[in-house]
């Protein structure tokens, strides 16, 4: 019964032309998800998608259609130079990217997702999908997580408390050991993990170097310097590995801009650096580095966003 109300819920939230009743409802959302958080279905691209009630992503999509659009334009440019390319999603969430990506390509996709909770929502989720493949373990770096995981509006995050509840840790290396087919044919490589994405980014040199993937992150100050250092240390690492070409996305799914990774283009990091970390709005963007080798794919993605010839 409480499944059927947070649907309907859901359904008027999206659906409702009346303002009042929107808030209204949204309202009554957030009281009842301080006590449940029943299972909801979503329509994602023609497909049924299992979420929990607290999940931002229905409501995201209604106001910003483009959100996560960028990965699909990605991976569809790469793809055309390299049809036999693999995709690897961390921080796979309920699948979501997954079911976005296979209704433009066939190509084979891991999903890596540390949450159990959203793992078997994920597994569902993507149980029709030929070829996308879910593993349930969280990606770190050199070191492993210590804290316990923190669920909220849609995501789970390792959070360090002083304890240790997290067990099922690997590194991204010993996963794709796993999965000898794929392995070596990784040109797309997307990290979504609430701010340890350098560091599980900078743990993958010797990937990189010899595969040359495009990698997509999440570009998060305030998150960043909570686990790493400084992230804008990852541009001119990412530079010594050969990494020629950055576009820039808002944390909308909008292109922003193109950048030459050089030393002098790394000023105007520092300002977008400055930029996000003082901002509540927009607190991150969707950063995708190419290597000298696909600067070609950089030139022709920018065209499309801009729609330009």
């Amino acid at each position: 019964m409480i499944n059927k109300v947070a649907q309907l819920i859901t359904q008027r939230i999206l659906n409702s032309p009346n303002r009042l009743e929107i808030r209204l409802l949204k309202r009554l959302r957030r009281s009842l998800l301080v006590f449940i958080d029943p299972l909801i279905h979503y329509d994602l691209r023609d497909q049924r998608v299992l979420l929990p009630f607290s999940h931002e992503l229905p409501f995201i999509l209604k106001v910003y259609p483009k959100y996560s659009s960028n990965i699909v334009t990605v991976a569809s440019q790469v793809i055309l130079k390299y049809p036999d390319a693999a995709l690897v999603d961390i921080g796979a969430n309920v699948g979501d990217t997954a079911i976005l990506l296979r209704s433009e390509m066939q190509n084979p996709i891991l999903c890596i997702e540390g949450s159990l909770e959203y793992f078997k929502m994920l597994e569902q989720n993507i149980s029709r999908l030929d070829g996308v493949y879910a593993v349930n373990t969280f990606v770190i770096g050199s070191e492993k997580f210590e804290g316990v995981l923190v669920k909220q509006g849609g995501t789970a995050s390792p959070t360090k408390t002083g304890q240790t509840g997290i067990h099922n840790q690997a590194r991204l290396s010993e996963i794709l050991r796993e999965y000898p087919s794929l392995s070596d044919r990784v040109k797309v490589l997307k990290i979504d993990t609430d701010g340890y994405d350098i560091c599980i980014l900078e743990d993958q040199e010797e990937m990189l170097r010899r595969l040359k993937p495009v990698v997509l992150f999440e570009y998060v100050p305030k998150l960043f310097r909570q686990h790493s250092p400084n992230g804008k240390t990852v541009f001119k690492w990412l530079m010594g590995l050969g990494y020629r070409k950055i576009i820039f996305y808002d944390n909308f799914g909008s292109y922003l801009l193109t950048l030459d990774l050089s030393e002098g283009s790394i000023s105007i990091v520092d300002d977008i650096d400055h930029y996000l970390s003082g901002q509540s709005v927009v607190p991150y963007c969707d950063i995708v580095v190419f290597h000298a080798e696909d600067e070609d794919l950089c030139t022709e993605i920018r065209r499309k966003e801009l729609n330009v010839s």
